[in-house]
């Protein structure tokens, strides 16, 4: 019995805080189910040893595989997470080589003090307030977001980091946010651009491709990638001060939308776009036998299809409901979620009347 509550002593100390938290909030929910529903004591006690078995077997894995774990690397999507993780398993790396996934589309919205409480509840509110955003995500954005931070920052040592990026404004901003979280770690860090690795080594006179993210590789391309991140060098303390120090100023900024030229992250305003929205829903319009209501999808795709950027789709869908409110589209049906409603150009109708 000692042993058990030493071990379980050692077990608390190793919990990160969000750790903790997760498991009283747990303990508390289901103390409050036994004093307003039929949840009794005794079942309360039994859910609360598994709680305990459950967080103690995690930790028992989670400490394993870090101990064994030879690189981390660093994504900024799903679907960068998702492709890399089955590359990693389609050459038995996955067990010594593990990917951390920071989602986020830092291009738009508010970043200023986002490794604080105060900075990432403000990008939460502003999210809330524009964008068509899955609930629970939001609910969650704050603690999932200082999970990751955390993750990140308690990166062993002694484990080399590789940072994947394309020439985008959000991998790009990723890249420099994360060096700043790593500011006090000694770990090597290396940058795999995408982008320009992809095209010194795929394209040719007769081939002229460059990835806008690194999602859209395909997984034999993505293998290629990953087979040279050993001749990739490590990045210098020179050479990371700057990425930092153009966090530090991009933070500081009041912009809400970041775009990537000239090889650059640029601020520009949140409406910079909406001309191209619009003129897009022109040669829709154009296109259609009898002039009338297109899916807001539809626009949104034709939108995202042709822009050189990589914003989401979630970013665009905001704008056109903006351009709603501003009485430059009709609208037809409701606007919770881009399948639910079709839009059409007002002048169209203008047009019309003459």
């Amino acid at each position: 019995m000692l042993h058990k509550i030493t071990e379980f002593k050692k077990m608390i100390q190793q919990l990160s805080e969000e750790e903790a938290k997760s498991f009283l909030q747990l303990a508390l929910i289901r103390l409050q189910m036994v004093e307003k529903t039929n949840y009794s004591e005794v079942e309360f006690t039994n859910d609360l040893k598994k709680m305990v078995n459950d967080l103690q077997r995690y930790k028992s894995q989670d400490f394993e595989k870090t101990e064994h774990e030879k690189v981390i690397h660093i994504v900024f999507s799903a679907s960068t997470s998702g492709s890399l993780n089955n590359m990693l398993k389609d050459v038995n790396k996955w067990k010594e080589e593990r990917v951390i996934s920071l989602s986020e589309f830092f291009c738009y919205g508010p970043i200023q003090n986002l490794a604080d409480e105060s900075g990432r509840e403000q990008r939460r509110k502003w999210l809330w307030n524009h964008i068509n955003c899955d609930e629970e995500f939001l609910f969650e954005y704050e603690e999932n977001f200082k999970r990751k931070q955390t993750e990140i920052q308690s990166i062993r040592e002694h484990v080399p980091i590789v940072i994947w990026i394309a020439d985008n404004s959000n991998e790009q901003m990723g890249l420099r946010f994360v060096l700043t979280l790593l500011d006090q770690n000694r770990n090597n860090v290396t940058v795999m651009n995408t982008s320009k690795l992809y095209e010194k080594l795929f394209n040719n006179n007769r081939v002229n491709y460059q990835p806008l993210h690194t999602g859209e590789l395909p997984p034999e391309k993505l293998n290629s990638l990953y087979s040279n991140i050993k001749e990739l060098k490590p990045l210098t303390a020179i050479e990371k001060q700057p990425l930092m120090d153009e966090w530090e100023e991009l933070s500081n900024n009041q912009g809400l939308l970041h775009i990537w030229k000239n090889g650059e992250i640029e601020a520009v305003d949140v409406n910079y776009y909406d001309e191209y929205i619009i003129n897009k829903a022109r040669k829709l319009h154009n296109n259609q036998k009898e002039v009338g209501f297109m899916k807001s999808a539809r626009l949104i795709g034709e939108v995202i299809g042709y822009l050189n950027q990589r914003l989401g789709d979630q970013f665009i869908e905001y704008r056109l409901r903006q351009l709603i409110i501003d009485g430059i589209f009709h609208i037809e049906g409701v606007p919770k979620a881009m399948m639910y409603y079709s839009v059409k150009l007002k002048e169209l109708k203008e047009a019309e009347s003459m």
